[in-house]
């Protein structure tokens, strides 16, 4: 009989877990190194695992003097724009991207040289669900693969 409950327990505790993924999920989060001084940008995919909307309003870390959302676009004539965003908002269930040419996280002004091995503290901020706090590794552009292009702002 103890068998038989202590079996039901993990089951409901398993379904119980699977039914509140109301989290927002961090998958991939890397920085690119970079020199004090200079500006630096971190990237990762974002998944909204719940049921509604959301919208990341702001990041924060004690590695650079500002920290803004940025997005590059390209105009009219095929320049490539750097655009800051006020925020990203997530539908529920939608999973975006922060990379390299896109949309990422850019870290103006480091305090202090970003080297590949290193690792940084990063702050989520959300509308609607509390920060999440990030330990992101620092990687060269060269050792991720996929990474695509990367600018120089």
């Amino acid at each position: 009989m103890k068998r038989v409950a202590m079996f039901m327990l993990v089951v409901g505790i398993l379904f119980l877990n699977s039914c509140t993924s109301t989290e927002m999920e961090a998958h991939e989060p890397w920085a690119r190194s970079a020199a004090q001084g200079q500006n630096g940008a971190v990237y990762m995919i974002l998944h909204n695992h719940a049921t509604t909307a959301d919208e990341l309003v702001g990041v924060s870390s004690d590695v650079a003097t500002a920290v803004e959302i940025h997005d590059n676009t390209l105009d009219a004539n095929g320049t490539i724009e750097m655009n800051r965003r006020s925020s990203v908002p997530f539908a529920a269930d939608e999973e975006v991207k922060f990379k390299p040419g896109g949309l990422h996280i850019m870290l103006s002004g480091l305090k202090r040289d970003l080297n590949s091995g290193d690792e940084i503290t990063i702050s989520l901020h959300f509308k609607n669900r509390e920060d999440i706090i990030l330990i992101v590794p620092v990687m060269d552009v060269a050792d991720v693969d996929g990474s695509g292009d990367d600018h120089d702002h």
